[in-house]
């Protein structure tokens, strides 16, 4: 890892379903040693269910349902807002200490989320899903 102790990945890209273990289990390990590290769920599954799946996180996951265009993917990894408006959104959610925000910080969340939200993404946020 970087001595500045940030991600030495832009991005890590994850699927649920992976042969040994789920996206999950590896996306609980990246934030373990990384708790900054940007991670992107591509997934076939819906959006309760990985919603459910991905609140153990404690942070905003970018999530891309399957199937989706490559420029999607490229277009939500290049754009240089994202990663720096997360990170904002995910130190706003540690220091409230809880895993799923109030209706008042989701609705702060989601309206952040909102503008840098592109066609085909959706954000997990504790249990709730927006996009």
């Amino acid at each position: 890892m970087p001595a500045d102790n940030s991600s030495p990945f832009d991005v890590v890209v994850i699927d649920q379903r992976m042969p040994g273990k789920t996206g999950v289990e590896l996306a609980k390990e990246i934030v373990a040693i990384n708790p900054k590290q940007r991670i992107i769920f591509a997934t076939a599954y819906s959006k309760e269910i990985i919603a459910n799946t991905l609140k153990e996180l404690n942070k905003v996951i970018e999530v891309l349902q399957k199937p989706f265009p490559l420029s999607a993917l490229v277009d939500q990894i290049e754009d240089k807002e994202i990663p720096a408006e997360l990170e904002k959104l995910n130190m706003k959610l540690c220091a409230s200490g809880k895993s799923d925000p109030s209706d008042k910080e989701f609705l702060i969340l989601t309206d952040s989320l909102s503008k840098i939200q592109k066609h085909g993404i959706w954000y997990v946020v504790g249990n709730m899903v927006v996009g």
